[in-house]
């Protein structure tokens, strides 16, 4: 190969090396700003947050919370009856296990749970199957009659039966508010 020949492929190797810089900045450049877009467009997008109480670890039934087994975590869902502040449960006894991870909600408490406020003191239920339920309206008025298998406790003893029960609703100020309760042991 004579020494032009060898200048001239010099030259075009240089050219081409020159050539695809120039491509690979493009390239780059237009990843970078494709990035950028997506992480703005992302940020629009972000999903407001909601600071709630929520069980740092597994919270047994029926023992108080405790203050470091629940912390302030935002959320991205906002349940139904969520507490904003860590003194509203803690030394509260919920009536069923509270997963780690999971807010904790006034449906975990006796004030919060319809079926828990029927619950006399000193009894816990353990289990209620409701069958056979009937609901009949009358305008503003609803009668709600069923059969339970309850299972439970009342002062330590454990008890379990058939129960029949019927409850009288009435609609006031756009609730339904319960106004009568009768249950009996159909042994």
């Amino acid at each position: 190969m004579s020494s032009t020949t060898l200048k001239i492929v010099t030259v075009v190797l240089v050219l081409l090396a020159l050539i695809l810089a120039g491509v690979s900045y493009r390239v780059f450049h237009s990843y970078a700003e494709e990035a950028q877009k997506a992480t703005q467009d992302a940020k629009k997008q972000a999903v407001p947050q909601t600071l709630a109480v929520v069980a740092l670890k597994p919270l047994p039934a029926y023992q108080p919370i405790e203050r470091d087994s629940v912390g302030l975590v935002p959320v991205s869902v906002v349940p139904p009856q969520y507490f904003t502040n860590l003194d509203d449960v803690v030394n509260h006894v919920p009536l069923v296990d509270i997963d780690a991870g999971a807010p904790v909600t006034g449906r975990y408490f006796k004030e919060g749970n319809v079926l828990a406020k029927v619950i006399p003191p000193g009894f816990q239920a353990l289990s209620i199957e409701v069958t056979d339920m009937v609901v009949r309206l009358y305008g503003s008025t609803a009668v709600v009659t069923a059969r339970a298998d309850v299972r439970g406790k009342e002062l330590g003893e454990e008890f379990s039966g058939p129960y029949r029960f019927t409850r009288v609703w009435v609609r006031r100020n756009g609730h339904w508010q319960t106004v009568s309760y009768q249950a009996t042991v159909t042994r």
